[in-house]
């Protein structure tokens, strides 16, 4: 997957905000192992992270999208659960889900993270 770099955090020096599927979203740069530059398109990988506990559940809506919580780096993510990722337009995947959330399967979920991670390759 690749993304547009849009902006680097002022106060945060971890905090970017990437373009990427027509979604712009503001991530948590855990790993950056060389120089990044406004505009230019880099590929990525993007992880979620839940500080406590995973929040999610059964959703009605059939909406599918990534929706920002606040200003800070806190999601809501709305999608059809398939396996061990939630499509909602930016590629997760995560093995909890699955393990612990595998009874979901194929529904439309709700899943609010705390962050998402993104990872510069």
């Amino acid at each position: 997957m690749r993304a547009q770099l849009k902006e680097i955090g002022d106060h945060v020096e971890e905090q970017v905000s990437l373009f990427v599927n027509g979604i712009e979203v503001v991530c948590f740069a855990s790993i950056v192992p060389y120089e990044i530059q406004l505009g230019r398109s880099y590929p990525v990988v993007f992880h979620i992270f839940v500080i406590d506990e995973y929040r999610l559940k059964k959703s009605s809506s059939i909406e599918r999208g990534v929706e920002r919580i606040d200003n800070g780096f806190r999601y809501r993510l709305r999608g059809r659960l398939v396996g061990n990722t939630i499509q909602c337009g930016l590629p997760f995947e995560d093995d909890f889900l699955v393990d612990e959330y595998g009874y979901l399967d194929g529904e439309q979920v709700e899943l609010e993270v705390d962050r998402i991670d993104v990872e510069f390759i």
